[in-house]
């Protein structure tokens, strides 16, 4: 009864193999209906002979290649000789396939199918797991099979129940062999493993070879894959991108679907020695991707192989050309003028008020002052599209006020923003080193000497202003950035530029009509007083820039970043009363460029930890959870957020922290999920581009009703949220 039910269970595997089959005899099968009746009876009789003689007429017995075997034999080995005592113990499924022939990986491609193996009947085995040695790529009139030849061993870990028992391996395995016609095999192996003392069988070398062979994760490679995108377009591409630390050899990438769809060979491209790309040409049935997915991607190169289990792709978007980008470049320019509103801006902004205030200076030179100002922002803006575009291009993914999740970008500025509230407080005055002196006179024809009327001192605060603002997302900076990542390189510096441009506007505005400036206050006593608060604006700034390190390192750098500013401090308050020993003050300068290099050192080879969450409202971001919660009937706010965005801290403490919203947090009627992109995660990046973001503060809604989502306002409110959670709830 077993051997009929058996047949039975493999009839829709002996008809896509007949066609196969028939493929393989006539290539024009693809193409045309018209077949040859008696070539077609003929093959598909004798396939269906070569299959009832393995099924009815299967003894058991192990067999070598020879004989009356045809196409492959099937043996199991043993890595030991004895039960292992950690009950994990390793065989092999050892196939000698004859020439010509081959049998199939778990994915088989266009037609076959993989080593099926039921163990039911073994005795004390607690679960079986194979492990897949890496493939090779067959082809057979425009057919594509993936699988082995000649030899191969896939291992298979048995972790047994009791290692005071005997191991009784009893296993049926269906397989198939094909050459010029195709054979489905069934074979019942047996084996016992005893209780003894184990040792290395002779069987045991061979499968650490084939062991060495099956692919395994990223963490266990030198191979990361960086980036999975497919663009939703006409050519319906995946573009898959892998880094690693060893040149590539000749790499190619399998892609296992949910769908059992077989996507066929990539073009591999190597960009240089350490980044490949491998590009799928898709076809119509992906107008969704995510009803593919999990999709496992398997990159193989010589020895080496990695396997990645990919949950979610970054869906590009067909945008139509002219209407979008004049949109998005809009976007960009009212994103980047609010982004002078945002309180990032306002301590460096006292750099130029003190300017204003302190300087009674003609028009022509208030002119010039602002618009250095803005080069300095159209330069920043400039750089950081340029570093943006190389990193995507290395297959990194980034997002506005990346450089916020660096420690050694927040001690560095810690420093540089604490000089300058040293100077705000009298402790010194900046003198113009002489070769810039030069610059300003010979290149920029300013021959007055006082700094803040010089080419370097404007164009600085531009580039300083443009480096704070970025922690900041304005309304529209998000889309417009947003839209840029997940494009291209051409949209990447158009809206930086355009950003950089509406950034600039009010200092153009001011370089336009310098007699706007008249209307201030008149320089006098009062100015010292503004000059005290506004440096203490600057020293916030440094406390909040270490709030943010603390977050990010261990407590040991944050005591020494924190020694070496003070060390900063002290050094200008020793210079302003004098308290330098004699003999060291003609090495004072040197003492000051010695200590900003030790923290400008140290704050590089800072580590960072890992963040620990201690909100309790909040559970950890888990996009998959994300679908239960939802599918159970609950509402989720996804709050993706940061220590160094101040936006984010406002919406927590003015709206999430407070009234309706925390009450339906606070009785679980809403459950949150708290994304932490203090430090960078390519978790959080590849779903902020999902919806063409890549800036922070992001809030999404889920519901019953909304399953895939409610973006809500960068800026939240009480009532934005609320009507998002009626619009999502049941």
């Amino acid at each position: 009864m077993y051997l009929i039910g058996h047949f039975r269970d493999k009839k829709i595997s002996i008809l896509k193999n007949i066609m196969y089959i028939l493929s393989l005899q006539n290539p024009k099968l693809k193409s045309s209906l018209k077949m040859n009746l008696k070539s077609s009876f003929l093959v598909t009789f004798f396939s269906l002979f070569f299959f009832s003689s393995e099924v009815f007429s299967h003894d058991g017995d192990l067999h070598d290649v020879g004989g009356n075997v045809q196409g492959a034999s099937l043996n199991i080995i043993s890595y030991k000789t004895a039960i292992d005592e950690n009950k994990n113990n390793i065989f092999g499924l050892h196939f000698l396939i004859q020439s010509g022939w081959k049998t199939y990986w778990r994915f088989a491609g266009d037609a076959g199918y993989g080593v099926e193996v039921d163990w039911s009947r073994s005795e004390n085995v607690q679960s079986l797991e194979i492990a897949w040695p890496a493939p090779s790529r067959y082809f057979s009139y425009d057919l594509e099979t993936i699988g082995y030849e000649n030899e191969v061993v896939l291992p298979f870990y048995v972790s047994s129940k009791d290692d005071q028992t005997d191991l009784i391996i009893d296993l049926d395995v269906d397989y198939l062999v094909c050459k010029d016609v195709c054979i489905p095999k069934s074979e019942t192996i047996n084996f016992t493993l005893p209780v003894g003392r184990p040792q290395m069988t002779k069987d045991s070398n061979l499968i650490d070879q084939y062991l060495s062979k099956v692919p395994r994760s990223e963490e266990f490679t030198n191979i990361q894959v960086s980036s999975v995108k497919f663009y939703d377009d006409e050519s319906k591409r995946l573009v898959i991108k892998a880094i690693s630390d060893e040149a590539f050899i000749d790499p190619d990438v399998f892609l296992e679907f949910s769908s059992d769809f077989n996507s066929g060979p990539p073009k591999v491209s190597l960009e240089n020695k350490y980044l490949s790309e491998y590009e799928f040409n898709l076809d119509e049935s992906f107008n969704d991707i995510t009803s593919h997915l999990p999709l496992v991607v398997t990159l193989v190169d010589g020895r080496r192989a990695l396997e990645k289990r990919i949950n979610f792709v970054e869906t590009i978007p067909s945008y139509p050309e002219e209407t979008n980008i004049i949109t998005i470049l809009l976007f960009s320019l009212l994103g980047g003028l609010i982004l002078n509103l945002m309180p990032c801006v306002f301590p460096v902004l006292s750099l130029k008020a003190i300017g204003l205030l302190q300087l009674g200076s003609s028009g022509k030179t208030i002119r010039k002052n602002f618009f250095n100002t803005a080069i300095g922002i159209w330069f920043s803006f400039f750089i950081l599209a340029i570093l943006v575009a190389a990193l995507r291009s290395f297959g990194y993914m980034v997002g506005w006020g990346f450089q916020f999740q660096h420690p050694s970008f927040l001690v560095s500025m810690s420093a540089v923003l604490l000089i300058f509230c040293c100077n705000f407080w009298g402790l010194f005055q900046f003198s113009m080193p002489s070769f810039l002196q030069k610059i300003n006179t010979n290149i920029f024809s300013f021959k007055n000497r006082n700094y803040q009327n010089s080419f370097s001192y404007n164009f600085f605060s531009g580039s300083l202003l443009t480096l704070l603002a970025t922690p900041c997302t304005a309304p529209f900076v998000g889309t417009a950035t947003g839209f840029a990542l997940t494009t291209g390189i051409k949209e990447i510096f158009l809206v930086f530029l355009v950003l950089g441009f509406g950034f600039s506007l009010p200092y153009l505005a001011l370089s336009s009509f310098p007699k706007a400036v008249y209307f201030l206050p008149k320089p006098g006593r009062w100015i010292n007083t503004v000059k005290i608060f506004l440096g203490l604006l600057l020293f916030v700034t440094v406390v909040w820039l270490l709030s943010i390190l603390s977050s990010q390192v261990s407590a040991k750098d944050i005591i020494v970043t924190s020694s070496l500013l003070f060390c900063i401090f002290l050094f200008f308050l020793a210079k302003r009363f004098d308290y330098f020993f004699d003999s060291l003050k003609k090495y004072s300068s040197a003492i000051f460029v010695l200590t900003i290099l030790a923290i400008f050192s140290y704050g590089i080879t800072i580590v960072p930890e890992k963040i620990k969450d201690k909100d309790i409202l909040w559970k950890p971001f888990n996009e998959n959870e994300i679908i239960d919660l939802v599918n159970a009937g609950n509402v989720v706010l996804v709050n993706v957020t940061a220590d160094w965005c101040i936006t984010c801290k406002v919406n927590k403490n003015l709206v999430l922290d407070r009234g309706s919203v925390f009450e339906l947090l606070f009785s679980n009627k809403i459950i949150g999920q708290k994304a932490d992109w203090t430090l960078p995660s390519l978790t959080i990046t590849e779903y902020l581009s999902k919806f063409q973001r890549s800036g922070i503060p992001f809030n999404v809604i889920y519901g019953p009703r909304s399953p895939n989502g409610i973006v809500l306002p960068e800026i939240l409110t009480q009532n934005s949220i609320l009507s998002a959670v009626d619009k999502a709830s049941n």
